[in-house]
C-alpha cells in the first residue's frame, strides 16, 4: 500500500510546553484510520502539527512522500489535504457533505445519534470516493468500529496501534479506553 501520510516521531505542542513526544502514524491509500485516546492525549495537537497549525518541533510529517512539516495550513491544502476540527463554526446554511468538503467546523451541542450516524455515511461515502482519512473521534467504540486500523494515543505518546476492529477485543484497550 502507498502511504499517503506519514507522521515519524513527531514532537509538538505550545509555548514551551512539550505535548508529543515522537508520535507516529501512516495513513494509506482508501484507508480510513482512527486515533482515540482520553482527554489530553494529544489527538488534537497531533492534526494540528499535520495541518501547520502548531510547529513541529522534531520528527517529519509526509504527505504522498513529500516534506510538509512545518508548511503553512495554505500550503498543505494546495496539496489536497483538509482539516475539519471538532469545534465551533460549522456553515449552517451547508449540508453535512459540503461542510466535510470545505474543511468546515463540526458543532459539539445538538449532535443526535442519528446526526452522527449521517455524519459516519458521509465520512464512508467520501473514503468510498477514494479519500484516505484519518478520523479524531471521541466514541471511541464507534470510530474502531468503522475504520480500518487505529492508534491509541496516550500522555503524548503512541499506546497502541494496529487493526481496529482487533482493538475492539483488545482487553487492556477495553478496559483502559472502552469502559469495559
Amino acid at each position: 500500500m502507498t502511504a499517503v501520510l506519514e507522521a515519524k516521531r513527531v514532537v509538538s505542542g505550545y509555548g514551551e510546553v512539550e505535548i508529543l513526544h515522537g508520535v507516529s502514524l501512516t495513513l494509506n491509500e482508501n484507508e480510513i484510520v482512527a486515533v482515540i485516546g482520553p482527554n489530553g492525549a494529544g489527538k488534537s495537537t497531533l492534526l494540528k502539527a499535520v495541518f501547520g497549525l502548531v510547529s513541529v518541533r522534531g520528527g517529519s510529517i509526509h504527505l504522498m512522500g513529500r516534506d510538509i512539516t512545518n508548511l503553512s495550513p495554505d500550503r498543505i491544502v494546495q496539496s489536497g489535504m483538509s482539516y475539519v476540527p471538532q469545534t465551533e463554526n460549522v456553515f449552517p446554511s451547508l449540508t453535512i457533505n459540503e461542510n466535510l468538503e470545505m474543511g468546515g467546523f463540526v458543532r459539539r451541542d445538538g449532535l443526535s445519534p442519528k446526526m452522527v450516524d449521517s455524519i459516519f455515511e458521509k465520512i464512508a461515502e467520501i473514503n468510498r470516493g477514494g479519500a484516505a482519512i484519518l478520523l479524531v473521534e471521541q466514541n471511541a467504540r464507534e470510530a474502531l468500529s468503522f475504520s480500518n486500523r487505529a492508534y491509541v494515543l496516550a500522555m503524548g505518546e503512541n499506546r497502541f496501534e494496529g487493526e481496529a476492529k482487533g482493538m475492539l477485543d483488545n482487553e487492556e484497550v477495553g478496559r483502559l479506553y472502552l469502559g469495559a
